[in-house]
């Protein structure tokens, strides 16, 4: 999974390490969510084979792994994710459809 950062001039940047989310996951789809409700875009993806991974955007350019903080360690192995408000509370939540009768 890589990160490319618009140059503005057309070009691109591998910014998957300095960001720290170059994951080597078998990841079938990933969803921008602004999941906290800071005003930044945070980063779910959802993986095959391996735990999905919900990345916290810090604002500056970085994301730190929250998956098991945020109470989504055992969300199992992902198909698909989307993230809505369902409840209508403001909050974002997450619809997950995974294999396996995870």
């Amino acid at each position: 999974n890589l990160l490319f950062k618009n140059n503005g001039n057309g070009t691109f940047s591998d910014v998957s390490a300095a960001a720290g989310i170059d994951d080597v996951r078998d990841s079938e789809r990933v969803v921008w969510v602004d999941y906290n409700n800071d005003g930044a875009p945070d980063l779910y993806t959802v993986n095959i084979y391996q735990e999905n991974r919900l990345y916290k955007n810090n604002g500056d350019g970085t994301f730190d792994d929250v998956t098991f903080a945020a109470g989504l360690g055992a969300a199992g192995l992902g198909r698909h994710g989307t993230w809505a408000d369902y409840d209508i509370d403001g909050d974002m939540d997450l619809y997950l459809v995974n294999i396996g009768g995870n």
